[in-house]
């Protein structure tokens, strides 16, 4: 309880801190100091609040908030995922390599699954180098997902 409080209360300082960000960014008149300062400041404020969005999933996640579970189509959420990632992952010249087998359903939480599948997909883009490659595969009790970087796995 306290952790969902506490989450819940920074929520409104930090839109506060970013919506203030966002006034003095267009500010016209900044020198280029200044400017990268405030960028600063609003990159720092977006990674506290997806630590707070972070917190907030995994107090849920302990409480067992997720309890409704539904038949999820895993396949289309990876194919959904991967074209709602398709910007990320050409300007880091990825090779996404994929076999997913049609119709995957899993039985889960819909909130849950696209938390992390995404998850999972931003992580094998972030951790991989310019160039490199991405592996997934799915078929009925697996889900596969590798970073290739030159003849390494992650």
């Amino acid at each position: 309880e306290f952790s969902e409080n506490a989450s819940h209360e920074m929520q409104t300082p930090l839109a506060i801190i970013r919506s203030k960000l966002d006034v003095m960014i267009q500010d016209t008149s900044l020198n280029e100091n200044q400017f990268n300062s405030i960028r600063s400041l609003y990159d720092a404020v977006n990674r506290l609040a997806k630590l707070n969005q972070s917190l907030n999933l995994l107090t849920k996640i302990e409480n067992q908030e997720f309890t409704q579970k539904e038949d999820v189509n895993i396949s289309r959420l990876i194919i959904r995922q991967l074209d709602n990632l398709k910007e990320l992952i050409e300007s880091k010249s990825l090779q996404v390599h994929s076999d997913i087998e049609k119709d995957i359903l899993v039985q889960i939480n819909p909130f849950i699954a696209d938390a992390l599948i995404s998850n999972l997909l931003i992580n094998a883009i972030k951790h991989n180098w310019e160039n490199g490659e991405i592996s997934i595969e799915l078929i009925r009790e697996k889900l596969t997902i590798k970073n290739k970087i030159g003849r390494a796995h992650v």
